[in-house]
């Protein structure tokens, strides 16, 4: 039913006539041949109307259409996915639904995992260096003194097969550390990223989170613009993935996601 229409209509033909009140073909009930306490309902196909009590409509008015799906709630194993219809149209005549009772919850099973690559640093550094979380494990403790979850370098085999080593990267530019589930997001959430540690968070805001990886394999920050770097300028084990305002395109600001196709 369109907003403006008193008398659920659903055709497209607006009618000066009626008053601004609704379009449709048909204003039969715009002179209210029903007694008191009828709601008045046009049929448009049969060129008629019908006068029914609210009793009779039954169904709540004013309940919008199913939004979107949720995204799975989970990242590599089953999930829940989720949507709803909420209580929006104040306009309702007969019977208005309530926000209270017609919220209206639907869920299904879901499975989604992003592609799976550990980052390497470029060959030119030596031995295989690897991004893992701080402290070496699945279990990142935020620690905001010895920066655990803050995101390293550490030598390891060519594949960085260690699991703490595997991150994945969804289709929105989000990253996320496989084994704990958390996601890679700067240390703060100011405008102002420059020496921002990258760290893992059980969440991040959509804008903030999201990153691109470039032709030059550098990994740029996408609403800052700035790339990801290593602290001290150059790869070496123990330093941390910053972001720094100083470029993007040198073989030192390279992260490699090796597993994934060329960006």
């Amino acid at each position: 039913m369109l907003e403006t229409d008193l008398f659920n209509a659903t055709s497209t033909n607006f009618n000066y006539r009626a008053d601004y009140l609704h379009f449709t073909r048909k204003t039969e009930c715009l002179l209210k041949p029903c007694q008191a306490g009828f709601l008045c309902l046009p049929d448009y196909v049969g060129d008629k109307y019908t006068c029914k009590t609210c009793k009779e409509m039954e169904v709540p008015e004013g309940l919008s259409e199913w939004g979107e799906w949720s995204k799975c709630d989970k990242l590599c194993v089953p999930g829940k996915k989720r949507r709803q219809k909420t209580c929006s149209n104040a306009k309702a005549i007969c019977n208005p639904c309530t926000s209270a009772e017609a919220l209206t919850l639907e869920e299904n099973d879901c499975y989604y995992c992003p592609p799976e690559s550990p980052i390497r640093a470029a060959e030119g550094f030596g031995s295989y260096l690897c991004v893992q979380p701080k402290s070496g494990d699945c279990n990142p403790i935020e620690n905001q003194t010895t920066w655990t979850h803050g995101l390293v370098w550490k030598l390891a085999d060519k594949n960085c097969s260690a699991e703490h080593m595997k991150f994945l990267f969804d289709v929105d530019g989000k990253i996320y550390h496989k084994c704990s589930g958390k996601i890679v997001c700067p240390q703060e959430d100011g405008d102002d990223l420059n020496n921002q540690r990258l760290i893992l968070n059980d969440t991040c805001p959509d804008d903030i989170a999201r990153h691109k990886r470039l032709p030059s394999h550098s990994l740029q920050h996408v609403k800052s613009g700035i790339c990801v770097h290593s602290s001290y300028g150059t790869p070496k084990v123990g330093r941390f993935l910053i972001y720094h305002k100083s470029g993007c395109d040198l073989e030192r600001f390279m992260l490699i996601f090796f597993k994934l196709s060329n960006p």
